[in-house]
């Protein structure tokens, strides 16, 4: 398979993302669930990483999954942070 190590990365990120979700679940419980702004936060982060790598597949380049990413997530009401506006000016 010779898109192996391309699809890899995506694939061990969300396997290690879901793992440390469970560890984190275990040991702070109220800080873990997905409504919380940190989550939300690692989300955006997660699913912006592989959207990227599964756009650049296509010869695109992988900033152009994030920017999608990025707008789907605002879209659909995922992207509102309060509490965290300076950390929000920051990234962006």
């Amino acid at each position: 398979m010779k898109n192996w190590p391309i699809i890899s990365q995506p694939l061990s990120l969300g396997i290690i993302f879901l793992l440390l979700w469970a560890i984190g679940t275990a040991i702070l419980p109220q800080y873990t669930h997905p409504n919380t702004v940190i989550m939300r936060l690692l989300f955006l982060f997660i699913g912006a990483q592989i959207s990227g790598i599964l756009v650049s597949l296509t010869g695109l380049p992988d900033m152009l999954g994030m920017l999608f990413w990025g707008v789907l997530y605002k879209n659909i009401g995922l992207g509102n942070f309060d509490g965290y506006n300076g950390l929000e000016a920051t990234l962006r």
